[in-house]
């Protein structure tokens, strides 16, 4: 069973979702940051581009139903969020998350970080595992990995890693305008403005396995196609 959003098991629990947001519009009011990009426009354009963060799942994971196996029904409302990435591939992806506040001193890195992924590869950055495994394609295999690396090596120069999201359960898929970071107290004190509040809405998913090990903190970010 789905919902409008495509998310497995919802249309039976609505009143855990707090919103669901389709439209790049609708999205923007939850990206409550900006920086400033340089558009390779002829003549070149500035542009602000908007970003913020989230802690949640992918939609190739369901929370609710976890939370249901579980019994566990006393929770914070999370939102459903659709947003569009890859650039030019406009490729939609989905969310279940809670929306959080940057620490305003991460607020100008995570916004240089999200500048240098725009438009980035000529507006083409899109890296699916998925693909590459199927085809068998070693050049293909061995691009993808490098850019994974860079992307790891990328966000670890701001104090993050991503190596447990890639590498061991949740998504080899990463594209522009959506960057996971490894979900851990740790990465929360040193992201988020409130991260006690944050880290108490999250506790009964953070007492259910399954939600725990495929949790991750997402910055979401306006694609430049």
């Amino acid at each position: 069973m789905t919902d409008g959003l495509g998310l497995p098991g919802l249309l039976g629990a609505k009143g855990l979702i707090i919103g669901d947001t389709y439209s790049e519009d609708g999205v923007r009011q939850w990206l409550p940051y900006e920086t400033a990009v340089e558009f390779a426009t002829i003549p070149a354009t500035t542009r602000a581009v908007r970003f913020g963060a989230f802690v949640g799942w992918p939609d190739s994971f369901d929370p609710l139903l976890a939370l249901a196996a579980e019994d566990i029904e006393s929770v914070r409302p999370m939102m459903g969020l659709s947003h569009q990435t890859g650039g030019h591939h406009c490729i939609q992806q989905y969310f279940t998350v809670f929306p959080a506040s940057i620490m305003p001193s991460m607020v100008g890195p995570i916004g240089e970080f999200c500048r240098s992924y725009y438009h980035s590869f000529g507006g083409s950055f899109c890296i699916d595992h998925e693909s590459f495994l199927k085809t068998g394609d070693r050049d293909l295999r061995d691009y993808y990995e490098k850019n994974i690396a860079a992307y790891e090596a990328a966000i670890g120069r701001l104090g993050f890693s991503a190596e447990h999201h890639f590498r061991h359960r949740v998504s080899r898929f990463l594209a522009e305008g959506a960057y996971p970071i490894d979900l851990s107290r740790q990465s929360l004190d040193r992201l988020t403005a409130l991260p006690d509040e944050l880290w108490g809405q999250l506790g009964p998913y953070m007492r259910v396995k399954a939600l725990r090990d495929a949790a991750s903190i997402y910055i979401i970010t306006e694609n430049s196609d």
